[in-house]
């Protein structure tokens, strides 16, 4: 048990360490690493909006009935 009189300090402290570690391991993770798999992606589909994988369910758009 710690005999510190604040130990919002300690919680504090430890919050500041994960956070410099974690932006550490942001800069050490290579810049490209995420965009180049979505560059590979783009690169194979075909042309056209949406990837070859999702199939547009709607067929015919039916309106909603008119509310009061």
């Amino acid at each position: 048990m710690s005999k510190r009189e604040n130990p919002v300090v300690d919680t504090l402290l430890a919050a500041a360490i994960a956070i410099g570690g974690i932006c550490i391991v942001a800069m050490l993770v290579p810049a490209g690493s995420a965009s180049s798999a979505a560059v590979a992606g783009a690169a194979s589909a075909e042309a056209g909006y949406l990837p070859a994988q999702v199939v547009n369910q709607a067929k015919d758009i039916e309106p909603l009935p008119p509310t009061f």
